[in-house]
């Protein structure tokens, strides 16, 4: 469902659960390389953002996409 967030995040929200949204709004990739998140979290948030509904699950679901980057930043070198 990760990769179905930023070509119909409305869907993907209707699912989120306390359970599951750090799997679904996470970094779906096995061993990314930093470029291919950094799109990802781009193209996520800006789908999102798109949003005039989603609420919580969408605040919450930015809040996870953010500390991925932020990970991110704290953990792998630019290439």
């Amino acid at each position: 469902m990760a990769y179905a967030l930023p070509a119909n995040p409305a869907k993907v929200l209707m699912f989120l659960t306390e359970e599951n949204v750090n799997a679904i709004c996470g970094v779906p990739f096995i061993e990314p390389a930093r470029d291919e998140v950094l799109l990802y979290v781009a193209k996520s948030t800006a789908a999102l953002s798109k949003l005039n509904s989603g609420g919580y699950w969408k605040e919450r679901c930015m809040t996870v996409l953010n500390a991925a980057v932020t990970h991110l930043n704290n953990t792998m070198q630019p290439e």
